[in-house]
């Protein structure tokens, strides 16, 4: 994913200036694209629409409101539109292939909520600074 999304691994910032190859080999970077995968899969068999939308609110917010390096809907667009490339090749599935585009309705899910989320955060600030200013 890294040579198909710009930005991508700049958002580790444990792992910034390491190669692809050096990361490969790195315990710490397998655990937490095992646990990335592992969330994923997850959320995915989460059988309940009302469940599944509060936990993948939950996984968007600890990411837009990381301090040291957000990701945001920029992000997940350029990962929802290059997600087939990693799951064809990954899996050796056909772009049309349902794998494959279950993962692009997976990440366009993500996207929305992320959008929203980013929203209430702007429509929050721009609250707090008007009632910050009316109690002066």
């Amino acid at each position: 994913m890294f040579e198909n999304v710009s930005g991508m691994l700049q958002q580790f910032s444990k792992f910034k200036g390491k190669g692809q190859g050096h990361l490969e080999v790195m315990p710490e970077f397998n655990a937490h694209a095992q646990a990335i995968v592992m969330t994923i899969e997850y959320l995915i068999f989460i059988d309940q629409p009302g469940r599944f939308n509060r936990k993948v609110t939950d996984l968007v917010r600890s990411h837009i409101n990381r301090s040291n390096s957000p990701a945001g809907s920029q992000l997940f667009q350029q990962l929802r539109d290059k997600i087939h490339i990693f799951v064809e090749q990954e899996r050796a599935v056909a772009p049309s292939s349902v794998e494959s585009q279950v993962w692009i309705k997976f990440f366009t899910v993500i996207v929305n909520i992320c959008k929203r989320e980013e929203r209430n955060q702007s429509c929050s600030r721009v609250l707090c600074a008007v009632c910050c200013c009316t109690k002066r």
